[in-house]
């Protein structure tokens, strides 16, 4: 396991000695493991360490798996791992970028767990000085909006994707109610237009199936002008970067596995007061 432990902050020369062909079979066996859990996924990883050494992001899998199941797991191991992550070369492959953000979701949750673990090791002692456990929380706070806005990113990094805010409304309103979220979607599409100005993003309002299907569309499409106001207050410069688009009621969320019902009148709607709460919502869409 000693090649675990080399710095991860590569560059492809460290792994020029392989072969197009080895490096090619590394990285199927590679994406073979992502899968994976436990010892089927150390031992395909393993192998395609052996296949072709020190491909960075085989090594942080590695090392991810390491801290997953090392008791002796600390703040400072989940603080280099995201250090390296964050750091992280990799080739200019979707499957590749996709799962870099996906290892920072990684990390982040066994961060999190983590430090839910100790805060309530601490809360169980009596007679225990609360700074430290305040301390704890200000901490997890901290990665549960982090986790937001891996999240967004991973949705949002590639063309086509998709991520469904809940960025929620009363009903017949467009005020937006969560501008925490908003505030992370904001940080988030900024990231990337820094990174590319050509990106475009489609902001995607919806609606329940309450009231007309024609009120339904311009209320959507208001709800989704409130989230491109509040973009473009922090950043004018991207004003040609986002576009609104109306879903009215044909993006219905109902609960899991459920099917929008038809009603009388032949429209569909969904049958709960909290799926038509989840209905009007904004999402935001990758275009280009």
């Amino acid at each position: 396991m000693t090649k675990i432990l080399l710095s991860l902050a590569l560059t492809v020369t460290m792994y020029a000695e392989c072969t197009q062909s080895q490096y090619n079979n590394a990285i199927h066996i590679w994406g073979n493991s992502i899968h994976k859990k436990g010892t089927q996924k150390r031992n395909l990883l393993t192998k395609a360490d052996n296949a072709c050494p020190n491909i960075p992001i085989v090594l942080l899998d590695l090392k991810i798996l390491e801290a997953e199941h090392n008791s002796s797991s600390n703040m400072d191991t989940f603080k280099n791992l995201k250090n390296l992550s964050n750091t992280l070369y990799i080739d200019d492959t979707e499957r590749q970028i996709k799962h870099k953000y996906n290892t920072a979701i990684i990390i982040n949750v066994l961060w999190l767990n983590y430090l839910e673990k100790q805060e309530a090791k601490l809360a169980s002692q009596k007679g225990l000085d609360t700074t430290e456990i305040v301390t704890y929380q200000k901490w997890i706070k901290q990665l549960k909006s982090k986790r937001s806005t891996d999240d967004i990113l991973k949705a949002i990094s590639t063309i086509g994707g998709l991520y469904k805010a809940d960025l929620l409304f009363d009903k017949n309103k467009f005020k937006i109610k969560n501008k925490p979220l908003a505030q992370d979607i904001i940080s988030t599409i900024h990231a990337e237009l820094k990174n590319n100005k050509d990106a475009l993003f489609g902001l995607e309002g919806g609606a329940s199936s309450e009231g007309n299907a024609a009120y339904n569309n311009t209320l959507s499409k208001n709800r989704a002008k409130s989230l491109k106001s509040m973009i473009l207050n922090q950043h004018p410069q991207y004003k040609n970067n986002i576009k609104v688009f109306a879903a009215g009621e044909s993006q219905l969320v109902c609960e899991a596995g459920l099917l929008p019902e038809i009603n009388p009148q032949g429209e569909y709607q969904c049958i709960t007061k909290e799926d038509r709460e989840k209905s009007r919502r904004v999402s935001i869409r990758r275009v280009k």
